[in-house]
């Protein structure tokens, strides 16, 4: 069981859950954020979605 902060954006944001997960792919192959996957409770992996500096720092483009 995978749980974590993809669902909530995705709900959060009106999206699937696999759209989110794509940008965030997107996002990590740049070097803007990272997944982090944590033991939550039952044996349920959570995985949550941390910007690094470069993701925190990044100001997009009308290209972007």
């Amino acid at each position: 069981r995978l749980k974590g902060i993809i669902p909530e954006l995705a709900e959060a944001l009106g999206r699937n859950a696999r759209s989110i997960s794509g940008s965030v792919t997107a996002l990590t192959k740049k070097g803007l954020a990272v997944r982090e996957k944590i033991d939550g409770e039952d044996d349920a992996k959570i995985t949550y979605v941390v910007l690094t500096d470069d993701g925190k720092a990044f100001v997009p483009t009308e290209e972007e």
